[in-house]
């Protein structure tokens, strides 16, 4: 899905941990969501690829790499 569990993992402030896992719980409720309100009109839920949304990822990803291990 993302790297929201890496975030959560590499986290080491107890209150970003938790608004991390609070928001990757909405994020999976609004995806079964959405697969509920498809299937509620015959339609198949589709991913749709999202080069911006993959470019923030892999810098997230690059940041955590450079990031050493303490408060941020």
């Amino acid at each position: 899905m993302c790297d929201i569990p890496k975030m959560i993992k590499n986290a080491t402030s107890q209150e970003l941990m938790n608004a991390l896992k609070t928001h990757l719980a909405e994020t999976e409720n609004q995806v079964i969501r959405l697969v509920d309100v498809f299937e509620s009109i015959n339609k198949k839920a589709v991913a749709k690829k999202c080069e911006a949304i993959d470019g923030l990822i892999r810098e997230s990803v690059e940041i955590m790499e450079l990031c050493q291990a303490g408060a941020i």
